[in-house]
């Protein structure tokens, strides 16, 4: 299998400028994320889309009801789910969530969940029972790389280390991820059910509907904020191009390349 890269001009570059010049005013992206000590990653979720002109609105545990009592953004279309008593959502509110999730062209998955096992169940089931785009990033985006059947509308954005530790899985030696050089092959055969796109350093490594892609990215670091604006930059390339995962994908690759010049 080639390895395509992606260095000096985009391999999709009409995708990349057949961009929409407004939003059509639909909710298109359903945030979901938060517990009781994180909810910044949500509203930074909220505030990117925006920014990208793309609806969205917002998930969060009932716990964060009163952190939010004050100064929330005016234009926040927000629903309050059950939560444990951890502070994290409950798998009661699978119901109300998937009811929310049913005017939205996109479940958005972000953040930190908590490490509460009927958390990471009701993710779970929340996921296998939307029907439409699935983005998850955050500690919960790895549980989504060895579960279900193939799901080509299952994006994951992970980080390296999340990376690092399914290959491990899969038989790979070593603790972190084999070099660059090797890394494309590595991944084109690393069996996984969905579409995902791995943030190193300095590149951005794509895998869908069998391909893969590196992306060089200079300076880039490999952190919550930038994983971030790469998730995000997927769902507009995702949403703007339904059924097309992997031009979606390469090309939310390199608009992450293009904001940082």
């Amino acid at each position: 299998m080639a390895i395509h890269k992606q260095q000096t001009e985009p391999l999709f570059a009409d995708v990349i400028w057949a961009q929409p010049e407004r939003a059509d005013g639909r909710n298109r992206v359903l945030i979901v994320g938060g517990h009781s000590h994180a909810l910044q990653a949500p509203l930074d979720a909220f505030r990117l889309l925006r920014e990208r002109k793309l609806g969205a609105g917002v998930v969060l545990p009932d716990a964060l009801r009163s952190l939010l009592k004050f100064g929330r953004p005016a234009e926040l279309d927000l629903t309050f789910a059950p939560s444990t008593p951890a502070g994290s959502l409950a798998r009661t509110g699978k119901e109300e969530i998937l009811a929310a999730a049913a005017a939205y062209d996109c479940l958005f998955i972000v953040g930190d969940l908590s490490s509460n096992q009927e958390t990471k169940q009701l993710a779970a089931e929340i996921v296998g029972d939307f029907k439409g785009l699935k983005l998850i990033t955050g500690r919960v985006a790895e549980d989504f790389l060895d579960t279900g059947p193939a799901d080509k509308d299952l994006n994951l954005i992970l980080s390296a280390s999340q990376l690092a530790h399914r290959l491990r899985g899969a038989g790979h030696k070593g603790q972190g991820l084999p070099a660059p050089e090797n890394l494309g092959q590595t991944l084109a055969e690393l069996e996984v059910g969905c579409n995902l796109t791995a943030c190193c350093d300095n590149i951005l490594w794509t895998k869908a509907d069998g391909q893969v892609c590196a992306t060089y990215v200079a300076g880039f670091k490999d952190s919550d904020d930038n994983r971030l604006g790469v998730a995000v930059e997927s769902a507009f390339y995702l949403i703007n191009n339904p059924g097309r995962p992997w031009p979606a994908l390469v090309s939310a690759a390199w608009q992450s390349r293009l904001n940082r010049e």
